[in-house]
């Protein structure tokens, strides 16, 4: 007889066997990584170049992609205004870069700008995406793993490419996405009650546009400062909240 896996409470310690969707997600990210880092040796710089260009491009097409998931593009495009002009204002940017080189510095001994750089925007790509927060959530709640598995195939195909392309950022970046995808995991209670369906679909969108500006960037098409844009985040879920609080 099947045993049913009992679902994970908000404020209990997590279960290993409810987390093992976060724990496959972490290591094939980081032995994708370091494949594509041995690749990476191999090949001429001359791939190299034409992999980060085709890299770009496939980011872009993923961003373009996302966005597309809502048809309401209106408190999509004023939480990316809103959220630019916090980001902009606190320098959100500059102050995260820091606080990745003091760790960098102090665990890695390297404070280098471009790794810190590759770090960032490899998670952004491995945890933007809505995989990351339907499949820690659901795991969170019944155990169901499901999600997280098929993400974490792609992710770690993924990975080979971006390694190649940005070097050992990306698999330095394997513990903000195993620690990302636990946080949620571990509120998932709460936060099954504030990302309904509507909200969740308004995220995608605005992670697929802040995934759009990675893919800019990549191909050096125009210099964004892609983490300034993050707040948006927040703020599409603030202003969906209130419609769907206020509007019937």
């Amino acid at each position: 007889m099947q045993r049913s896996v009992k679902p994970y409470q908000a404020g209990s310690t997590p279960a290993l066997r409810t987390m093992i969707g976060i724990i496959l997600d972490t290591i094939l990210v980081f032995f994708g990584g370091l494949v594509g880092l041995k690749l990476g040796k191999i090949i001429p710089e001359r791939v190299h170049h034409g992999l980060m260009n085709i890299f770009g491009v496939i980011v872009i097409f993923i961003g373009i992609q996302m966005a597309l998931e809502t048809k309401n593009l209106i408190i999509v495009f004023i939480s990316l205004i809103i959220g630019v002009i916090f980001g902009e204002l606190i320098n959100l940017e500059r102050k995260v870069n820091s606080i990745v080189s003091i760790v960098l510095k102090r665990f890695l001994n390297n404070h280098n700008k471009l790794l810190s750089e590759a770090l960032v925007t490899s998670f952004l790509i491995f945890c933007g995406g809505p995989m990351t927060i339907l499949g820690t959530i659901k795991a969170g709640l019944s155990g169901d793993n499901q999600i997280l598995f098929i993400k974490s195939i792609l992710d770690g195909a993924t990975a080979i490419p971006l390694a190649m392309s940005l070097g050992v950022g990306v698999v330095a970046s394997t513990p903000l996405v195993f620690f990302f995808q636990l946080i949620l995991f571990i509120l998932s209670g709460f936060l099954k009650n504030i990302l309904v369906p509507s909200i969740i679909i308004k995220m995608t969108a605005v992670a697929g546009l802040i995934i759009l500006t990675i893919g800019l960037n990549i191909l050096e098409i125009k210099k964004i400062k892609t983490i300034n844009i993050l707040p948006s985040v927040v703020f599409v879920i603030i202003f969906q909240s209130l419609i769907n609080i206020f509007v019937k």
